[in-house]
């Protein structure tokens, strides 16, 4: 029994915890980085374990709703602090000419541990969901055993009275804008949705305003005028809208094109996790990483990833109805390692050009930066899939001399079908779904043009920006 039927959550409450834990990291991220600033950045670090660990256990005892989504909105402000001060954490440990190589191999520890602790949670899962929680507990218990016999601590810097009116007003606009957009994947039309949108970007114009007028901004937005920073948050956004596209595409590929079970379709987007951050081994760590540690500039690293990635997703554009699972492989393994060349370089760029005084709050908006472009594909990459796969059914249906009315009472059959997997005795539903597979396809097909394009568009605007302005090391 999963945690859904277990405590009877509504679906509201599916929601919101199925988008609490990212909500929490972008809503909280850059003030974790300001905290580790001014408190210390291991003393950040441990309580982030013992918090982590805390509500991971208030979620294992929920015996309803509410603590469950309580201890998922908890979790996420410490995972959002463990992100942060463990990259800051690289350059103190590795400065000079090693930094490109150890953000490499950051980045690949990092994703083998997510990934192997996402199979052992699953098998967890698969016996009592509950026992999924206690996996944290356990690693940060370990964690808290390690850190301070490994980290040495990092001295405090910045000072006067903390920006707290900044912090909040950054955090409230960025949870409104990221839910909005979440909530547009299934209400795209609903006025509360594009309200939250609206409102979360009135407040981050409403934060920069507070960063330039006050005397100690808890974020200096005046390096947004630098531009390998801008190159940076660039490749942050357009690599993790792309990839949210690739995954979600790929997903519903697998699933209802291939006609694969969910298992097979889990495995089969494996490579682009695995590769794209075991991709750090052979493209983020061994090459990327390399590159930079023997001195080829985070510029052309980052204008080589985003073209290796488009080489990638355009592999994908002919897979069809009959592909074979191998046929995904190169693409996505192509994909991934460009995707992880440029996150290693992006890496790079934003430790160097990060400010003494305000180092933990510029490292720590990269994790923000992720959040959001995350967000961004998804929603734009579902809109995209639907509406095309949507609009293919019904004209399908329709040249067959069915009516308007019965065309999109048979859409709403096929998307519960596909939804629940319970088939309605619709004459028309064999016909909807052969039409549904083949806009699907086509619909497919273009985003990953799409994704090519950008990717292209993104190597050329690094380059421009990052002309004659490489950051100095620090």
């Amino acid at each position: 029994m999963d945690a859904t039927t277990n405590l009877g959550l509504s679906p509201f409450m599916r929601g919101a915890c199925a988008s609490a834990i990212s909500l929490a990291i972008a809503a909280t991220a850059i003030a974790a980085g300001v905290a580790a600033d001014r408190l210390g950045r291991r003393r950040v670090l441990m309580g982030s374990f013992v918090v982590a660990g805390a509500a991971n256990i208030v979620i294992f005892l929920a015996p309803a709703g509410a603590a469950y989504l309580g201890g998922h909105i908890v979790a996420g402000v410490a995972y959002g602090a463990m992100a942060t001060g463990s990259y800051a954490y690289v350059k103190a440990l590795a400065p000079g000419k090693s930094l490109g190589w150890a953000l490499g191999l950051f980045g690949v520890f990092t994703t083998l541990i997510c990934t192997v602790t996402i199979f052992a949670g699953g098998s967890l899962a698969d016996a009592d969901w509950r026992w999924l929680f206690l996996v944290v507990p356990a690693m940060c218990l370990v964690s808290a055993v390690l850190v301070p016999r490994m980290l040495p601590a990092m001295p405090r810097v910045g000072s006067g009275p903390a920006d707290l009116k900044g912090l909040i007003v950054l955090g409230a606009g960025m949870m409104l804008l990221i839910s909005g957009l979440t909530q547009a994947t299934s209400q795209p039309t609903h006025p509360l949705t594009w309200l939250f949108v609206l409102a979360g970007v009135a407040l981050l114009a409403g934060w920069v305003a507070i960063e330039l007028r006050g005397g100690h901004p808890s974020f200096p937005v005046r390096i947004f005028r630098s531009r390998p920073y801008l190159a940076a948050v660039l490749v942050g956004l357009t690599g993790n809208i792309t990839a949210a596209a690739m995954v979600l595409g790929m997903n519903d590929h697998l699933q209802y094109i291939a006609r694969d079970s969910v298992l097979v379709a889990t495995i089969g987007l494996q490579p682009s996790y695995i590769i794209g951050g075991l991709g750090g081994l052979a493209a983020g760590g061994l090459l990327a990483g390399r590159w930079l540690s023997t001195g080829v500039s985070p510029r052309v690293v980052m204008t080589v990833g985003p073209l290796l990635a488009a080489v990638g997703y355009a592999a994908l554009i002919p897979l069809h109805h009959g592909s074979s699972y191998w046929a995904i492989l190169p693409g996505t393994v192509v994909a991934g390692l460009g995707l992880a060349a440029m996150m290693t370089a992006q890496a790079q760029v934003i430790v160097r050009v990060a400010p003494a005084d305000a180092y933990g709050a510029v490292t720590s908006s990269k994790t923000s930066i992720g959040q959001l472009g995350s967000a961004l594909g998804m929603i734009l990459t579902i809109l995209f899939l639907d509406r095309m796969t949507a609009g293919g059914v019904v004209r399908g249906l329709r040249t067959e001399g069915v009516s308007a009315a019965d065309a999109h009472a048979t859409l709403t059959a096929l998307d519960n079908y596909l939804t629940t997997g319970h088939k309605p005795g619709l004459h028309d539903l064999p016909d909807a779904i052969g039409h549904a597979m083949s806009s699907f396809s086509g619909a497919f097909h273009g985003s990953m043009l799409l994704c090519a394009g950008i990717m292209v568009a993104t190597a050329g605007a690094v380059w421009v920006l990052m002309r004659d302005r490489e950051p100095a090391p620090r």
